[in-house]
């Protein structure tokens, strides 16, 4: 069985909080989170760097390899089990393997760290969310009240994957504001992004009525959504991540550089 929601882990201090954000993030929702963890078999990715690499040296490397794995999935097993989630192990590479797993998932769950340049699954998730348009949870280490969301809407396809990611969350939360900064959308695009006409598709999908708010945005306007976003309680924001040349921005530019710099507790839920 696939569960909506799907906590990514590395065997690093990041399990822990992605682990606690997508319990909560499934408590508030009545679905169900897994934890999954990805690594091949050394076998496969064992180098052998010729005549001096005996074969009695290879196997020892083989063995401790497969034992620091076996490790690492007892120890993600046993911090699942402390927060309530089903733990599944997969025999392969975690950019081959999250490909697949994610199709059926709602989003998934990673901790900030987890987004570092030099962290085990940064290529991984970079390439999930622009290749796959999967959408992510990006958890910070607090205690967030998930009963209250803020949506940073301008009618992108980006915003509107959030969203319907977010769809069981949004339809259970008890508060939920929806966020925009006029000035910063297309004069052709501002009739369909009437926070309005999201306002009413979560109502029919049995959420609360959202409060709405119009903000200025000056500067970089992922820093003041975040800020308004924080400023009402929230604790998560979904929003579209914003398209940007890999090369130019890395894995995250622009608008999404700001959300994730931005230094307070608070969640973002995101999609490309």
């Amino acid at each position: 069985m696939r569960e909506p929601i799907l906590a990514i882990a590395d065997g690093s201090a990041q399990d822990a909080t992605a682990f606690a954000a997508a319990a909560a993030a499934a408590k508030v929702a009545g679905t169900d989170a897994r934890a999954v963890f990805c690594a091949p078999d050394p076998a496969e990715t064992l180098v052998w760097i010729g005549d001096g690499f005996t074969a009695s040296v290879g196997a020892s490397a083989l063995t401790s390899a497969r034992e620091a794995i076996e490790e690492i999935k007892h120890k993600i097993n046993t911090l699942a089990t402390q927060h309530g989630l089903a733990f599944s192990f997969y025999a392969a590479t975690p950019d081959w393997a999250l490909s697949h797993l994610v199709s059926l998932a709602d989003f998934c769950v990673v901790g900030r760290d987890a987004l570092k340049p030099k962290a085990p699954l940064s290529i991984a998730l970079g390439a999930l969310m622009h290749d796959h348009h999967a959408s992510l949870l990006i958890a910070d280490d607090h205690p967030n009240d998930y009963h209250c969301l803020a949506i940073a809407w301008d009618a992108s396809i980006q915003a509107g994957r959030a969203v319907r990611a977010a769809r069981a969350w949004l339809a259970k939360a008890e508060r939920i504001c929806i966020l925009q900064a006029p000035m910063r959308i297309d004069r052709d695009a501002q009739p369909f992004a009437d926070p309005q006409i999201l306002a009413m598709h979560i109502q029919r999908w049995g959420g609360p009525a959202p409060e709405i708010r119009s903000i200025a945005a000056q500067g970089e306007i992922g820093a003041s959504l975040m800020q308004e976003a924080e400023s009402y309680g929230a604790g998560a924001l979904i929003a579209g991540a914003y398209g940007h040349p890999r090369v130019q921005e890395m894995i995250f530019g622009g608008a999404t550089r700001s959300f994730l710099k931005a230094e307070r507790p608070i969640a973002l839920l995101m999609s490309h």
